[in-house]
């Protein structure tokens, strides 16, 4: 058998690779791992599968593997309860027991459930060996197994460089992988390899599963979603119901770390390259925002991007963002301190058309209390002050330029003109009655 020693340094070096290039090499050395323990175990070699196993082990140890794929070894381990399989659950006891029962403790209850019976099938007295693994067992169940500081010290230490490596790369964290011994067995037959794509759902026709994952997969590739985490966010957005299932998908992918802020980048990717507004995308966004505060600040970087290539922008992917930015603003989702960035005095030509399209749906598309209350927000704050007056100078000369240079009709410029006045009273922090109230009772300048 290997020193356990070299298994993890090398089970080290694929977790580095994992994080750092990305999870196909994590699932396609898992999937070879699998698949070679699965042969010497069936032809009954005790070395290669022991040293197969422990890599497995290592492999679950180091966050690359969910303990689902390792529940479902033992439970094949169980099924078959020969010399050899009780070896390989001492092996497994021994170096993940105490890690099996923090990840899922109802998975190891039923584990238990099915060692008692096969041993109550060899009698009254199982061998030695059997009594050792049962009792490994119930310390176990009862945390009362203990592991040897020095192993558990030189893992967290390893564990520690490979997370040091992979934020020294700038690389966001990929999760585990969570697939099943069924999973890989049947990756090249029918299913495919659906945790490449990151659709996590276990269907039933194999044949739909493939040319739906390959259709999803093309369209990925195509809008440059060129990690797996875009990739699985980009998978869930095009494959969901509603944007309920949308939104209960993309918690469920557990995402750590800096990972979330992927999510509002890849809803206004697709969002752009719509024909027309779709609102799906603004209905997720206010979800999320709604549930973490976290997604607030990842979308309003997200635009603060977007306004960089602003003038690079296709007319319809304006018109889309536009659309976006202007609902989330309005529900409150976002608010107006996301145009603090933007130079009002210096925009381009597709720049101007892109706030002239956010601040006409702002204004006109919603109710005078809504208008009054997204800009009261912005109103008494000192550190808002050059916001203030770039959105006085935006609504001056070019939102409402003295000579009329779009195709909007006199009621509407006379609409926009009161709600922009509106907005104006608002952000400076005087009531619109009061202002009338003020210019009623001035006194006229041959009285002063």
């Amino acid at each position: 058998q290997v020193l356990k020693v070299i298994v993890v340094c090398n089970v080290a070096m694929v977790a580095c690779l994992h994080k750092v290039v990305g999870a196909e090499v994590g699932a396609c050395f898992l999937e070879r791992i699998c698949l070679c323990f699965l042969e010497c175990h069936t032809r009954n070699e005790s070395k290669d599968s022991s040293n197969l196993l422990l890599t497995l082990v290592f492999l679950y140890t180091f966050h690359i593997l969910h303990c689902s794929l390792i529940y479902d070894i033992i439970r094949l381990l169980v099924g078959s309860f020969q010399e050899l399989d009780i070896e390989l659950l001492l092996l497994l006891l021994r170096n993940c027991g105490t890690s099996l029962r923090k990840d899922d403790p109802a998975a190891l209850k039923d584990i238990i459930l099915l060692v008692q019976q096969q041993a109550a099938k060899l009698g009254s007295t199982p061998p030695p060996r059997i009594r050792f693994m049962l009792d490994m067992i119930y310390d176990l169940k009862n945390n009362k197994m203990r592991t040897r500081a020095e192993e558990t010290s030189r893992y967290d230490t390893l564990a520690h460089k490979v997370h040091a490596i992979q934020k020294k790369q700038g690389r966001v964290s990929e999760g585990e992988l969570r697939i099943s011994l069924d999973d890989v067995t049947s990756a090249s037959k029918e299913k495919g390899r659906w945790w490449l794509t990151g659709l996590a759902k276990h269907r039933t026709d194999g044949a739909a599963i493939s040319e739906v994952d390959n259709h999803v997969l093309m369209l990925a590739h195509k809008m440059r979603m060129n990690t797996d985490v875009r990739r699985s966010i980009f998978s869930i957005v095009m494959t969901c119901e509603d944007f309920i299932d949308a939104f209960e998908k993309l918690l469920r992918l557990n995402l750590k770390e800096k990972q979330d802020r992927e999510i509002p980048r890849v809803l206004i990717e697709c969002c752009g390259q719509e024909r027309v507004f779709n609102p799906f995308y603004f209905h997720l966004a206010h979800k999320l925002c709604s549930y973490d505060y976290n997604h607030k600040i990842s979308f309003q970087y997200a635009f603060w991007d977007q306004f960089k290539i602003v003038e690079e922008m296709s007319a319809r992917r304006l018109k889309n963002l536009a659309q976006l930015l202007a609902r989330l603003v309005a529900s409150f989702s976002l608010s107006l301190t996301c145009f603090k960035v933007v130079l009002f005095d210096q925009l381009g030509t597709k720049a101007s058309l892109f706030f002239r399209l956010v601040f006409t749906s702002l204004l006109l598309d919603n109710d005078k209390t809504t208008v009054r209350d997204v800009f009261q927000r912005i109103a008494h704050h000192l550190e808002m002050e050059l916001l203030r007056e770039g959105l006085a100078y935006f609504f001056r000369h070019v939102l409402l330029p003295p000579t009329q240079q779009d195709n909007s009709t006199q009621q509407e410029r006379i609409s926009l003109k009161d709600r922009v006045r509106m907005a104006k009273s608002a952000m400076l922090g005087r009531q619109e009655r009061g202002h009338q109230n003020s210019q009623k009772f001035r006194i006229p300048h041959d009285r002063q």
